[in-house]
């Protein structure tokens, strides 16, 4: 079966790395278009961390849109944005500059297929890197064609274990550790409390008469030591 793959914006290099093995690359023009994909997305990293730049596209009232029917809104100036970032984060890694010029005419010339832009963009980056490169836009047949959309699909969408997004799972995780803690956070003051339940059940247990008992040994042994403390002479000299 023929792999199909769709035009994703600003790949990564697993995407390109696809490209090059491949004889002719088949891109499907009437596939569905999927939204919160790297079709109109792509991710750079900067200053500050990794930065998303999304194309803003023109929603129909259709329930659903053809890849090769998706249209680019212009109602914000996304390019002038998109090529700010872009030289702001690599302007100043090695050869960009001999690569700044091909590039910049994308982000001043407005195409309208989001298909046919992402099209050019990376038919221009495999001649700048000198990699073997065909491709053809086709119809897709399930009989004969497969899909491969992880090259396109986002992360946060991607499907992990058990059938949930990688976020979704992470914060199914944290939530099942929220609740282990907060169990044995209530077992160890259960435990804590019946250890002082039995402490005050032992003390009970004591009886009065006990303690009373207790009370008068005391007493005994006081006098005796007073006795015992009695000077023997004392005694002599008043019978004389």
């Amino acid at each position: 079966m023929r792999a199909v793959i769709c035009p994703a914006y600003l790949p990564n290099v697993a995407y390109f790395a696809y490209l090059t093995k491949q004889g002719t690359s088949y891109f499907a023009t009437d596939t569905h278009y999927q939204k919160q994909t790297f079709r109109n997305r792509s991710e750079i990293y900067g200053a500050n961390g990794k930065l998303n730049l999304i194309i803003p596209i023109i929603h129909k009232k259709q329930t659903f849109q053809l890849d090769q029917d998706v249209e680019i809104s212009y109602e914000i100036n996304w390019q002038k944005e998109h090529w700010k970032s872009i030289c702001s984060a690599y302007r100043s890694s090695p050869f960009f500059e001999y690569y700044e010029a091909d590039l910049a005419p994308f982000f001043d010339k407005k195409t309208k297929s989001l298909f046919d832009l992402n099209l050019s963009l990376i038919e221009k980056i495999m001649m700048l890197l000198e990699l073997p490169y065909s491709y053809q836009k086709i119809s897709f047949h399930k009989d004969k064609d497969q899909r491969i959309d992880a090259l396109s699909l986002n992360k946060s969408t991607k499907k992990s274990i058990f059938g949930f997004s990688n976020q979704n799972f992470a914060y199914l995780t944290l939530a099942l550790g929220t609740i282990f803690l907060l169990t044995s956070f209530l077992m160890q003051s259960n435990s804590t409390y019946m250890f002082a339940d039995q402490e005050l059940d032992k003390e009970q247990l004591i009886s009065p008469s006990d303690s009373l008992e207790s009370k008068e040994e005391m007493d005994d042994m006081k006098q005796i030591d007073l006795l015992n403390n009695i000077d023997g002479s004392f005694v002599n000299d008043q019978e004389y």
